[in-house]
């Protein structure tokens, strides 16, 4: 978890709708889950260490899709999150001849 992810600081609350209380308890739940947020909000399963994953393709050729275009407004957030999945270990950097574009979906907020 990045040191800029502050819980305690969340709003968590619905204005009218939640009580103190119910801020607490979500803070909490929030807190209980906290080593899965990267800082922003945006949550992401922790690595799986030590496993080993090897997938046999055959005499398959590899496979190596172009990246698909990012809306400029993007650029930066793309950026930000995918530097905070490599500084978390969550992806590395690779020079295989596989390779897949990603795709971005937004949250509705």
């Amino acid at each position: 978890m990045t040191p800029e992810c502050k819980i305690e600081e969340a709003d968590v609350g619905v204005p009218g709708k939640t009580t103190p209380e119910m801020e607490d308890q979500v803070r909490r739940i929030l807190e209980y889950h906290r080593k899965i947020y990267l800082g922003d909000g945006n949550a992401a399963p922790p690595p799986a260490r030590g496993v080993v994953c090897d997938l046999d393709v055959g005499d398959a050729k590899p496979v190596a899709q172009r990246p698909r275009s990012i809306a400029p407004h993007l650029w930066t957030k793309v950026y930000e999150l995918l530097k905070k999945l490599l500084e978390n270990g969550l992806i590395e950097t690779s020079t295989s001849p596989w390779a897949s574009p990603i795709v971005i979906v937004l949250k509705k907020n």
